[in-house]
């Protein structure tokens, strides 16, 4: 039988509250790709560039950029109408590029007229919708662990991201009713793509999911590209990484957190297809997935899960219709293989739709 990894995007209704930072203490010692005042990136195209220019987007100061320029096509200031009435501009009412201009002016950018030719240039020959935002490059913040989720404090909770066995920030999480009782975060193993990982961002800021963390090496860097193919959500989210993820998980399983992998080979398996069927059919006794904070992993679109990172998840959630449990299932066999471990696989939303 078919068995396909899970997408770390099952957990849709599952994901509904955001990470909200308080706090501004930023550690940087270790970050996935370092900021250079000498270096510029073109961001390309209406999503990335509104994102980067919208005020109030992320709330730590690591991963800001630093705008420079923003660059229009050549007479567009003269075709586009840029209403004087702030509030049209604001509800979006006036067309994507006049309110990347208002943004531009409201955050004191440059904006810059250019010939086609010279924006297509910027973008790489991409499409770029007739602006291109000059910004710094981007950081993540570096953190060693997750620490314990007191859910017994009310409705808004705070936990400690955990930087040094001496520094930490706090993070808040809201609950919401019986539907969302403890924070999600996604761990990505070496996504090299970055079209998959601009996917895998895309999806975990549509899912408002609370935090994700990315293998500091061996991983596709935050560049223009990871930022169009996430559709801005790149711009938009506090991002953090990790010298050692299978330490990570280790460290933040000892402070509560239950790990979910996506390895099909394991022998601790989840077999998502018996289970909506069995909740389906009302059975009883059936305890929820997320029943304590959860980190979920994502592997990497040719091996999966590397090995050290598998080891330290409690279980492993396979999708699979109508499949075998994988403790009946032959490894060696033909039947039992994965048509596709790219992460930006969408088969595993109908799925977990119904929960």
């Amino acid at each position: 039988m078919l068995h396909r990894p899970l997408s770390f995007f099952l957990l849709k209704n599952l994901l509904t509250p955001r990470i909200c930072i308080r706090q501004r203490a930023v550690h940087q010692r270790a970050v996935h790709q370092r900021a250079s005042s000498a270096r510029t990136e073109h961001l390309y195209g209406a999503s990335c560039v509104l994102a980067a220019l919208q005020p109030g987007g992320k709330k730590l100061q690591a991963g800001h950029r630093k705008l420079r320029k923003l660059y229009v096509k050549d007479r567009g200031l003269g075709f586009v109408v840029v209403r004087e009435d702030r509030k049209a501009a604001a509800d979006g009412s006036g067309t994507l590029l006049a309110r990347a201009i208002e943004l531009a002016r409201q955050r004191e950018v440059a904006v810059v007229e250019v010939p086609a030719s010279r924006l297509d240039a910027l973008s790489d020959g991409r499409p770029n919708q007739g602006m291109v935002l000059a910004a710094s490059p981007m950081d993540a913040l570096q953190i060693r662990h997750l620490g314990h989720v007191d859910t017994e404090l009310g409705d808004r909770i705070s936990y400690p991201a955990v930087v040094t066995k001496r520094e930490s920030f706090p993070i808040s999480f809201s609950k919401r009713g019986g539907t969302r009782p403890f924070p999600i975060w996604l761990a990505i193993d070496q996504v090299v793509d970055p079209q998959n990982l601009g996917a895998v961002l895309r999806s975990a800021h549509f899912f408002d999911i609370d935090g994700v963390v990315l293998t500091e090496h061996e991983t596709a860097p935050f560049s223009p590209t990871v930022s169009k193919a996430s559709a801005g959500a790149m711009e938009a989210m506090e991002l953090f990484v990790t010298g050692s993820l299978p330490k990570f998980l280790e460290e933040s399983a000892e402070h509560g957190w239950h790990i979910y992998g996506t390895d099909i080979h394991s022998d601790r398996t989840i077999l998502l297809s018996s289970y909506l069927r069995a909740k389906n059919q009302g059975a009883q006794g059936i305890p929820p997935l997320v029943h304590s904070p959860t980190i979920l992993v994502l592997g990497s679109e040719g091996r999966g899960l590397r090995s050290p990172v598998s080891k330290m998840c409690h279980d492993h959630l396979i999708v699979g219709d109508d499949a075998e449990d994988s403790e009946d299932a032959n490894p060696n066999s033909n039947e039992y293989r994965v048509d596709s471990l790219n992460p930006a696989s969408a088969k595993a939303v109908d799925v977990f739709g119904v929960l």
